[in-house]
């Protein structure tokens, strides 16, 4: 998979910063795939990026990279599916500029064989940490007069998928 992210400016979003200070970036999923290739485009620009993810390995290995780099970042771990961990996370982060709500479960499964337990898990990944977040993160942003909060999801999420009734 090749993943690019275009120019950034991280001046942007109303979030300007004295020199020295840089803007805070907060990515769920950053330890693989599509959240970890923007914070390490994210930490070689200059941004300070605090990884999620729930592998504490992968989150030290991409912390790593970016110090590498010249980058700044840390890991915390937390459990999407357990809004205690959301919200610890969400503190954990802090004063956060811009938040990537990148994280997600997917279950393929059409709606027959789609459990309960199985919508259910997905909904509380997907949906409800997002707005745990959102709901803890936002008023920070507002109270400082500057932040942007990305959704990203599949396109599942708004295309009909054989074989994904969860979705």
């Amino acid at each position: 998979m090749t993943v690019a992210v275009g120019p950034i400016r991280l001046g942007a979003f109303g979030c300007l910063r004295s020199p020295g200070i840089p803007i805070t970036w907060a990515i769920t999923g950053a330890t693989a795939g599509i959240g970890r290739a923007v914070a390490l485009r994210l930490a070689a620009v200059g941004a300070s990026v605090i990884v999620h993810g729930r592998d504490e390995q992968r989150g030290a290995e991409t912390v790593k990279e970016i110090a590498a780099a010249g980058g700044k970042a840390r890991f915390v771990a937390a459990d999407l599916s357990s809004s205690e961990d959301v919200l610890r996370l969400a503190a954990e982060a802090g004063e956060v500029d811009v938040l990537i709500n990148n994280a997600g479960i997917y279950r393929f499964a059409g709606t027959p064989a789609t459990t309960a337990g199985m919508f259910d898990a997905q909904m509380v990944v997907n949906s409800r940490a997002p707005m745990l977040l959102v709901g803890a993160l936002a008023p920070g942003m507002a109270a400082r007069g500057c932040g942007v909060i990305v959704n990203v999801s599949p396109a599942a999420a708004t295309t009909p998928v054989r074989d994904s009734g969860a979705n």
